[in-house]
């Protein structure tokens, strides 16, 4: 951590607590974000993002579903297992007389067991842990801790050291143990301790430890049925879950959905598809999943003209931030 600056004839700061004091209980879960957005800007909650002193359910699932990686939240997905908080030690020089001078404090470090999660997520994790990213960290009663900012107007996440953070699958043991992912990582020495704060369950409007983030899916083209109109035929699938050759097949993209802000989004309009060339939106007039196939859907769309590249899209909203959400790159298709 950053050492907070001693300054002479000063005096030590109040020591005095106030009733009631809430501190942080035991790790379960974490919120990644990176610390800057693509703009340079420092990622935080904000005080005016509170609603009558609530930090509301729409407002996490926007930053678990935002379409800027550069701000996009990501949580661990179960309550951790058998936490080991600990911390480097202070750096210190001794003279020969034996007197001790502090030169730096020593770092939180956290490891954590999360059961029964697949190694490809320890690799979605990792693909990551070389930038710079912070963390909210959320307690056993669903309180989230980060750190505050100087005008206490913003909650940042609390800053990670560069290349610290690992994900590492443990196999299981027979008789001895389960299948298990280990992820460890530690504090960066410019995190300020002394400004570490959390807001309080009560005053979130979603439980924090069941809320999901986004599972990473793919669109894969099938066919194109020309006409007037014409058909074009997409699998929806997440390569990084199930087994294989079915791996995880995504049901239910051709029904109307809720959004974060409660209005009714149709399946014509969470469905996308473009002329990549000129970037112009073409008409989808149905969508219907098939009714042998999981997780195939034909897209009835008016444009015939060959030769051009489409581009297809899927983004279905959520209302509940317990709801699974897929998120899905772009699929661009040569039509022939």
């Amino acid at each position: 951590m950053a050492t907070e600056a001693c300054f002479c004839g000063s005096g030590m700061g109040s020591l005095g607590l106030p009733n009631c004091v809430g501190t942080e209980g035991v790790h379960r879960r974490d919120i990644f974000v990176p610390l800057y957005d693509s703009t340079g800007v420092k990622n935080s909650i904000k005080a005016a993002d509170l609603v009558a002193g609530k930090l509301p359910e729409k407002f996490i699932i926007d930053m678990l579903d935002e379409t800027d990686v550069s701000k996009r939240w990501q949580i661990t997905p179960y309550t951790y297992k058998n936490g080991a908080p600990a911390r480097t030690d202070d750096t210190s020089e001794t003279a020969a007389d034996g007197s001790i001078r502090i030169l730096s404090r020593g770092v939180r470090t956290y490891s954590n067991e999360l059961w029964d999660v697949p190694a490809s997520w320890a690799g979605q994790f990792n693909s990551g842990s070389c930038q710079e990213f912070g963390v909210y960290r959320i307690d056993e009663t669903g309180k989230l801790g980060g750190e505050l900012s100087d005008d206490k107007t913003e909650l940042y996440p609390r800053a990670i050291e560069i290349n610290s953070a690992i994900a590492n699958e443990n196999e299981a043991v027979d008789g001895s143990s389960g299948q298990k992912i280990v992820l460890s990582y530690q504090l960066s020495k410019n995190a300020i301790e002394k400004n570490f704060f959390t807001l309080a369950a009560t005053d979130i409007s979603a439980n924090l430890l069941t809320v999901r983030s986004q599972v990473e899916g793919t669109l894969v083209y099938n066919t194109d049925v020309s006409g007037s109109p014409s058909t074009l035929t997409v699998n929806a699938k997440s390569y990084l879950y199930g087994s294989f050759n079915t791996f995880t097949d995504v049901k239910g993209l051709d029904t109307d959905a809720t959004n974060s802000s409660g209005a009714t989004v149709q399946d014509i309009a969470y469905w996308e598809v473009y002329n990549a060339g000129t970037g112009a939106a073409l008409t989808i007039t149905a969508v219907a999943e098939s009714a042998t196939i999981d997780g195939q859907y034909d897209l009835t769309i008016t444009e015939t003209t060959a030769g051009i590249d489409l581009d297809i899209r899927c983004n279905k909203p959520r209302n509940k931030a317990t709801d699974v959400k897929y998120h899905f790159d772009d699929l661009i298709y040569n039509r022939p």
